[in-house]
């Protein structure tokens, strides 16, 4: 498995999403159940359909800490020092 890191355009994936309540989650399985060839990924979808456990942060989490119109060291910022560390306990590392 390869490492699985946040980067600043998940964060802005999740804060552009059309989604009324969009989180940020790993996505560890294919819709047939199947593991995901190259191992889990970081995929934004309506909340109300990611497992709980897989949730990184929803869109109101990341705006409560951002702001409505975060800049690019923001961005950054949250994804290496707030979502990867909690990217990293959600994986065992």
């Amino acid at each position: 498995m390869s490492a699985l890191e946040v980067t600043p355009q998940n964060v802005r994936a999740l804060l552009a999403a059309p989604h009324k309540s969009p989180a940020l989650y790993v996505q560890r399985y294919a819709d047939d159940g199947q593991p995901l060839p190259g191992g889990p990924r970081l995929e934004v979808w309506a909340a109300a359909y990611v497992p709980g456990g897989d949730v990184l942060c929803t869109r109101s989490e990341a705006e409560d800490q951002l702001g409505a119109r975060p800049d690019g060291d923001s961005l950054a910022w949250y994804a290496a020092e707030v979502l990867q560390p909690a990217l990293d306990g959600l994986l065992g590392r």
